[in-house]
């Protein structure tokens, strides 16, 4: 029976021993409006019918903020900037991609355009906005929107020509005005599909096919240490009912029947996450599952050659024994754990090489008088207590129920994972005979699990310092604005040059010049509040975001900031750390992440050139063009 199959048996089994309980789902309006949201909870809920599923729909935006208040407990969302702010910030745990739809260029059939000779994605955008055609959005918190805006920041282009509106609606009423007035417009295609009936047809896709249009959406569960009261017990079912054969199959299957296309595709099998704990999962129940399932065949195996073995050695044929013992070799290696046995009785035992070369000890011959000292001697006493007593309760209870435990061992100058197996075997009289047992290196899988949480870390953190990296500062920065935005909170930036960097580098060198920057991240960070995000921007500049702090309050940072730093002390240089600090807040300075920088910027370029003077902050814009604040 499949993996996939056993899972939603077990699920099905054990929903039925359990209360009913709810679990909340937040998902944006285009999605669950084209109906694929609740055929899958329909689907999920005939397999596990005692949880009661709350659906709640809202705009992709709002998904995230509602998750982030605690309303949630798994979301799905088509928002990157977004969800990646939300994981960075602790807020999820387990995620995947399950599918995808296209987003189109929609508009009238007859629209004056020449789309045959527009060769890309591209193109097509600066045509409309130079062209300065009538295109109506979304609504600005949609997701919609949002890629919208994010295609248009990708080709250097703005949404600002004339024509270009937001309609303050969602997708389907957009559609609806669009339609009605002959106007572009750009909506995911099942969204269109779903609501062609209803529309006049004088507005048709004009352009879908360009990987750029792909419209994700990523299934998350909450995080649990954030969120204690969260049912992630049943989110974790649902979202392993998503990632499953049988929601991609319906997922593919969706749509194709009444439209005759296909609406969404399936893509589970290829997130990088869902793949990690596949391969994970295989890992396990290839050497458990499956070796459980088949755990009397491979004993019996095992069992069989021990008492072949014995037999012939017992005969006294050489040749013979030493045929069977080097099969028995191969049969063991193959499994590539270590496998041991021990007769209760005589306290006899075997230990293969593998399962002495797993432990760190040097083979030394399979053939033990008493294993259980020989493990008591080679596994730390932390571990061999609990195992031991383990196999003493078993044999008083006559128990043959297999049995796991995870231990670590200092291996070459490493701690290593490992697994052991055992179980007791009865005799005809249903009494303890003899214990086997195997043993697996773990140390493979757990550094491909530590391998791709790196390379996720590497992805936003910058490398010397282990702060946030720019990407990751867009992303937030971007989210705190919008935030700042619906809520009317203040929000201010400080953007930090070290004025002696370029010296120490010059004067001590390379190696001197990281060892400041390293001190004065930490340095920062130590100092920071626990709401602000404190970032390496590149070079010697960094990044401190300042959410609900206005700039007055931001300027006496700055200025405690600035002097906290003058403490900063590397071997070679015993000069206090000079710094130069722009500050900038929200709206007066720019409304949005990147005006914001190029304001702190032009702040900060201000407060280097007044020198080393008393710390002021003062407004630049009483002294230059820029609407900045500064700090010198």
């Amino acid at each position: 029976m499949p993996a996939c199959a056993l899972w939603l048996l077990g699920m099905a089994t054990i929903s039925n021993a359990v209360a009913s309980d709810r679990l909340r789902i937040v998902a944006p309006t285009t999605l669950v409006n084209s109906g694929v949201v609740t055929a899958l909870v329909e689907d999920f809920s005939s397999l596990d019918p005692h949880t009661q599923i709350d659906i709640r729909s809202m705009g992709a935006l709002q998904v995230l903020r509602l998750a982030e208040r605690g309303e949630a407990d798994l979301i799905l969302s088509h928002y990157p900037r977004g969800e990646s702010l939300f994981l960075n910030r602790g807020f999820g745990s387990r995620q995947a991609e399950i599918m995808y739809n296209d987003f189109a260029i929609i508009g009238p059939r007859d629209n004056g355009l020449d789309f045959a000779r527009i060769g890309n994605l591209s193109d097509l955008l600066t045509q409309l906005s130079t062209g300065e055609v009538d295109f109506l959005a979304p609504h600005p918190d949609s997701g919609t929107y949002q890629r919208l805006q994010d295609l248009l920041l990708l080709f250097g282009l703005q949404s600002d020509w004339d024509g270009f509106v937001s309609s303050g609606t969602d997708v389907v009423g957009t559609l609806a005005v669009a339609d009605d007035m002959e106007l572009f417009t750009f909506a995911d295609i099942g969204s269109y599909m779903l609501q062609r009936a209803n529309l006049s047809g004088r507005i048709v896709p004009l352009y879908r096919d360009d990987v750029a249009l792909q419209n994700r959406v990523v299934a998350i569960v909450v995080n649990p240490a954030r969120f204690p009261e969260a049912n992630v017990a049943a989110a974790n079912r649902f979202w392993e009912y998503l990632v499953s054969e049988r929601g991609q199959s319906l997922v593919r299957r969706f749509g194709a029947e009444d439209y005759g296309v296909r609406i969404f595709t399936p893509i589970a099998h290829l997130d990088p996450h869902v793949i990690a704990e596949r391969r994970g999962r295989l890992l396990d129940e290839r050497r458990s599952k499956d070796q459980y399932r088949n755990a009397s065949i491979v004993l019996l195996l095992v069992v069989l050659a021990l008492t072949a073995w014995l037999y012939l050695h017992q005969r006294g044929n050489n040749s013979r024994r030493r045929l069977s013992e080097q099969r028995f070799a191969m049969a063991l290696d193959g499994t590539k754990e270590g496998i041991w046995d021990w007769h209760i009785g005589s306290k006899h035992g075997f230990i293969s090489e593998q399962c002495q070369r797993i432990l760190g000890a040097s083979p030394r011959g399979e053939d033990v008088s008493d294993p259980m000292d020989w493990f008591s001697r080679h596994v730390p006493g932390e571990y061999w207590d609990d195992i031991q007593s383990v196999i003493a309760a078993h044999i008083e209870n006559c128990n043959d129920e297999p049995f796991v435990r995870e231990l670590r061992i200092e291996r070459d100058g490493a701690s290593i994972p490992i697994r052991v197996r055992a179980r007791v075997m009865l005799g005809a009289d249903s009494s303890p005979e003899r214990v086997l047992g195997a043993l697996a290196d773990l140390h493979e899988e757990h550094s491909q699990r530590e391998l791709i949480d790196h390379l996720a870390h590497l992805a936003t953190h910058d490398s010397l310092t282990g702060l946030p990296n720019r990407r990751m500062l867009e992303q937030c920065l971007e989210q705190s604005v919008q935030l700042a935005h619906r809520t009317s909170r203040p929000l201010s930036l400080l953007l930090l040059d070290l004025d002696d960097f370029k010296r120490v580098n010059d004067t001590l060198g390379h190696h001197a010049g990281d060892t400041l920057l390293i001190k004065a991240a930490n340095h920062l960070v130590s100092r920071r509040r626990e709401t602000d995000l404190v970032a390496r921007l590149g070079g010697d500049e960094f990044v401190i975001l300042l959410e609900d702090t206005p700039a007055e309050i931001a300027k006496g940072i700055a200025e405690e900031t600035r002097s906290a730093l003058k403490e900063v002390r590397i071997p070679g240089w015993d000069q206090p750390l000079g710094v130069s600090i722009g500050v900038c807040e929200l709206p007066t300075d720019g409304t949005e992440g990147k005006a914001l920088l190029s304001s702190a910027d032009r702040a900060m370029y201000h407060a280097k050139t007044q020198g080393q003077g008393r710390p002021v902050s003062r407004r630049v814009s009483e002294l230059t063009d820029s609407p900045a604040l500064a700090a010198d």
